[in-house]
């Protein structure tokens, strides 16, 4: 280290370091002490994305004055490599440099499973060093990320970090999918904010290992995000799908748009779909991981002896809320990805929950519901628990049962009502070959 004073000017100072083979490892960084506010050395606790750290080998020349300190570094280490220069005035806190990152771990990211390495190389401008008061203007690249064994190819960013927040563009073009991110994240509100668009091109989910299925299917939209909130739960605002397109065996299948608006009322949620597959509507006071749950909570009532999820029937919670759905085109759907089923035009899915008094309805009227060979028409399907002390009724009527070689019921009647552990059922048909 060398430092070299001016008599009168202060920032005119000189000085230079320089650090060769600085090399650390896990067990000296484990061992470092630091003067906390109570003039106490107290450990220092490595954050949880670089704990995976073995060794960090460090370069470092730095020349200059505060006005202009000039610094070129290297960080070696088991995690990845970080090379480049940044040229800093430590009055003003502004600096600028570019910084070249190869083989970086994505455990440097808090990513504990399916992100491996990648590289970067970006040039950065700014402001500040805290997260507070970061104001940063980030351009450049990163390539090479490696995520389920796919290595994801020409990712481009160029925008501003301002206190944990992003407001810019990226892009990805790969050649199995093409990606485009422009608006702002915004993490430093509480709930979280955002207003963006995301294009998508080309996605071929099974040659990007996210799935085994869909081998030549690929799916293509644009997209706009508008609201708070990172969670289901938490999430007010809208999100708009448009000229969705999916394409099978070079079959483009246009899937028009889907809308989804998520608005707080009092002491209630009103979550909304419209799409041309179908439309639906949820309104009342819920968590959706809680919702499949309910089933469970009404089933136990009545049939304790069956090992349902003790953990959820146990938790007083005042769920309350009704569910509206009505299948339009949903058979587009259906053909592509779920090709035994078929529901008829205009079908209606209903229920409702009411945690206070255990109170459930559900019911299903369609038409038509096909189900590989088998044909179900005029269907009419309740399933209701009136309290947490009535029975759990079901009644099941359906106009035809048939398929396409000998079964065809006429007018058939089903009745179960289950209590205590104990199920009575009926079932009756009529036709004009056959008695009751």
């Amino acid at each position: 280290f060398k430092y070299l004073t001016h008599s009168k000017f202060k920032d005119s100072s000189l000085f230079e370091l320089n650090i060769d083979e600085g090399l650390l490892h896990a067990n000296n960084l484990n061992r470092l002490l630091i003067l906390n506010d109570h003039n106490q050395y107290k450990k220092v606790e490595l954050p949880d994305n670089i704990r995976n750290l073995g060794y960090l080998n460090i370069s470092l020349n730095s020349l200059g004055s505060l006005n202009n300190l000039k610094n070129t570094f290297s960080f070696q280490s088991n995690l990845g490599n970080v090379n480049g220069q940044l040229d800093v005035n430590a009055n003003s806190m502004l600096y600028s440099g570019n910084i070249y990152a190869t083989n970086l771990s994505g455990d440097l990211l808090n990513i504990d499973e399916g992100l491996n390495k990648f590289d970067a190389n970006l040039n950065i401008s700014g402001a500040g060093l805290n997260a507070e008061q970061l104001e940063m203007d980030v351009n450049g690249s990163v390539s090479n990320i490696n995520y389920n064994n796919y290595s994801y190819q020409n990712m481009d960013i160029s925008g501003k970090f301002t206190n944990q927040s992003f407001n810019g563009f990226f892009e990805i073009n790969d050649p199995n999918i093409s990606l485009s991110f422009n608006g702002l994240f915004d993490l430093q509100t509480d709930p979280v904010k955002y207003d963006f668009n995301i294009g998508l091109k080309d996605l071929n989910p099974y040659k990007l290992n996210w799935t085994n299925e869909y081998e030549n299917t690929l799916f293509s939209c644009s997209s706009r995000f508008v609201g708070t909130g990172l969670s289901l739960d938490d999430f007010l605002g809208k999100i708009s799908f448009t000229n969705i397109l999916v394409s099978k065996q070079n079959k483009p299948i246009d899937f028009k748009s889907v809308d989804i608006k998520v608005e707080d009322g009092i002491n209630s949620k009103l979550v909304s779909l419209q799409s041309d597959l179908l439309s639906a509507s949820m309104e009342g006071k819920f968590k959706f991981n809680q919702i499949i749950n309910d089933f469970s909570l009404i089933s136990s009532l009545n049939a304790p002896n069956i090992n349902w999820n003790d953990t959820y029937i146990n938790r007083l919670h005042n769920d309350n809320y009704e569910i509206n759905v009505v299948f339009q085109n949903f058979n587009l759907f259906s053909d592509l990805f779920i090709p035994d089923l078929s529901i008829a035009q205009n079908t209606l899915f209903k229920t409702n929950f009411n945690a206070a008094d255990s109170s459930f309805h559900l019911s299903l009227n369609s038409n038509l519901i096909e189900f590989q060979d088998l044909l179900f028409s005029q269907v009419s399907i309740t399933l209701q628990n009136e309290s947490d002390e009535s029975n759990l009724d079901l009644k099941g009527n359906i106009g035809n049962l048939s398929n396409s070689s000998f079964i065809n019921f006429d007018n058939i009647a089903l009745e179960a009502s289950i209590e205590n552990n104990e199920c009575e059922s009926a079932f009756t048909y009529f036709s004009n070959d056959s008695i009751n």
